[in-house]
């Protein structure tokens, strides 16, 4: 139902968010340390060890690890989701489209923040995880091609 969707994107969020938060809170991190501790907790959430290495699909932990990043980062991927989302109706295209321009505005924004040449190789880490985010939608990619992905809201 909603409310367990709800709780499990909420904490799906957190795995991703937390760790970048904390880090970037109690160290003297560049940003681009900052993408590899979402890297990480965003493959722990792929393959975790106590599920068999058999995780989700990562779309949330990686928008959680964005907001932790940096609000405007996240609040961009949200709302590229929404609008593709509202006009196509499909949950994992809005998810890919949010995703496949995420190292393009995480680079523009990051850059108004930070004067460093670590946007740039974090905006590499976060291709790589777009990499990763494509790889666990294969099925869903095979659905659309083919017309069969499910719409936002049928059953």
């Amino acid at each position: 139902g909603k409310k367990v969707a709800i709780f499990v994107l909420l904490f799906d969020g957190l795995k991703g968010a937390l760790p970048v938060i904390l880090a970037h809170h109690y160290y003297d991190v560049h940003i681009f340390e900052l993408t590899i501790i979402l890297l990480f907790a965003f493959l722990g959430h792929l393959f975790p060890i106590f599920y068999g290495f058999k995780g989700g699909k990562g779309v949330a932990t990686y928008l959680g690890g964005l907001i932790g990043l940096n609000f405007f980062v996240g609040l961009t991927f949200a709302i590229i989701w929404l609008i593709v989302a509202k006009v196509i109706k499909i949950s994992s295209i809005a998810a890919l489209t949010a995703t496949i321009l995420s190292p393009i505005y995480f680079y523009f924004i990051m850059d108004l923040y930070f004067f460093e040449s670590h946007v740039l190789k974090g905006a590499l880490i976060i291709f790589l995880i777009n990499l990763f985010i494509y790889f666990t939608h294969r099925t869903n990619i095979k659905r659309i091609i083919n017309g069969e992905e499910g719409f936002i809201g049928s059953s």
